[in-house]
């Protein structure tokens, strides 16, 4: 069983600070303080809950599978969505150079494909196709690369920049970050 909210409380402050070592390298080290404004919920454990409470904290199997089973429909008709439209631009501008031709019956279904209204893929984007997926993973494969490299690197060097990994990180992930706004900005708009 999952719960159906997870709850988080306090808050923490880091910073950095540089010392010496004898090959007058700097080392940075994080330091972590935390607020003396602090306040505290008691969670019950399963044992205390009511009926009523733990049946609204926790999904059950059922709920659990009906929650996967519409997510699979809603990608499916994602991906079929997303099948379709392609074939209805091949079809618009053939490439007759390959000999594949495109069925009338496919045609047609492109042309009516069309998601719900209330259809939201934000999340799901990366599986509407093999290759979107595919095309997220080399992403995130490429930003923990560059960052195991400045690590390596570091390492190498008998140092420590937390800083730098996080400046790899963000370039790394740039591409990514602008596309995340200018969905969120488009869904913004749509939205008013």
């Amino acid at each position: 069983m999952l719960p159906r909210k997870m709850m988080t409380h306090g808050s923490t402050t880091t910073g950095t600070s540089t010392t010496s070592t004898s090959r007058q390298l700097k080392r940075k080290r994080t330091l972590i303080t935390f607020s003396e404004d602090v306040s505290v919920k008691l969670i019950p454990t399963l044992g205390e809950l009511a009926d009523r409470e733990y049946a609204d904290t926790y999904y059950t199997h059922g709920e659990l599978r009906q929650l996967k089973e519409s997510t699979m429909v809603e990608i499916r008709e994602l991906r079929y969505f997303c099948s379709t439209r392609k074939a209805f631009a091949a079809a618009a501008n053939p490439d007759t150079s390959s000999g594949a031709t495109i069925t009338a019956d496919l045609y047609s279904n492109a042309q009516a494909a069309t998601l719900p209204s209330n259809f939201c893929h934000r999340g799901i984007e990366h599986l509407r196709s093999v290759e979107a997926n595919e095309h997220r993973r080399s992403t995130r494969r490429s930003c923990v690369r560059s960052v195991l490299v400045e690590q390596y690197a570091q390492y190498d060097g008998g140092y420590v920049d937390p800083m730098a990994l996080g400046r790899v990180a963000s370039n790394a992930s740039a591409s990514s970050r602008l596309e995340a706004v200018r969905k969120g900005n488009a869904d913004a708009a749509e939205a008013r």
